[in-house]
């Protein structure tokens, strides 16, 4: 049962809600790479290097080093230390991290929260659409495309006398005057 259970949950992490309303896109996200690296790897350790949730995250070292500091700091994970770990180039020296419990944190904020009342119920409009419709958008983009020639000709115009007025100061030496 629990090897199928294993199996089953391969390819995923379970996030608290409370992570996700609370931390940064960089906390957010480091949590997340430890997360699946503990549940991945045996032990419920992660053992990536510094390097490897760099590259993950898109990430440079100063950026990393403080969304970790922030994790340890508010005890959302736990810094292990560093163990050596076998790889193509020989044994490396690798910080090692666990996620710490916070499912009971989680629980308890999300169960106590008050209940949310509809916007509806309090009188707003029952319509979910939001924006414009496509048809309408459709309508104004052809509005605007639509120039007559009678205005093609005034724009025309209005463009010569403006590169004729350019070209007027540049020959004045106008200090005003900047290259088109």
């Amino acid at each position: 049962m629990k090897k199928e259970l294993k199996q089953k949950n391969k390819y995923f992490a379970m996030i608290p809600y409370w992570l996700i309303d609370n931390l940064s896109v960089n906390h957010l996200g480091l949590y997340s790479q430890i997360k699946r690296a503990t549940g991945e790897y045996s032990g419920g350790e992660c053992y990536l290097s510094e390097r490897t949730l760099m590259k993950r995250l898109k990430l440079g070292k100063k950026s990393l080093k403080k969304s970790l500091s922030f994790l340890i700091s508010r005890n959302l994970i736990n810094e292990i230390g560093k163990k050596g770990i076998l790889t193509n180039k020989g044994v490396q020296k690798v910080m090692f991290y666990s996620i710490v419990d916070i499912w009971d944190i989680n629980t308890k904020f999300y169960e106590g929260a008050p209940k949310r009342i509809p916007l509806y119920d309090k009188g707003a409009l029952k319509s979910t659409q939001r924006g414009m419709l496509l048809r309408d958008k459709e309508e104004l983009n052809k509005e605007e495309r639509i120039i007559t020639p009678e205005e093609e000709e005034k724009i025309k115009k209005i463009k010569a006398e403006t590169w004729e007025l350019i070209k007027k100061m540049k020959s004045e030496g106008s200090p005003n005057s900047n290259d088109p």
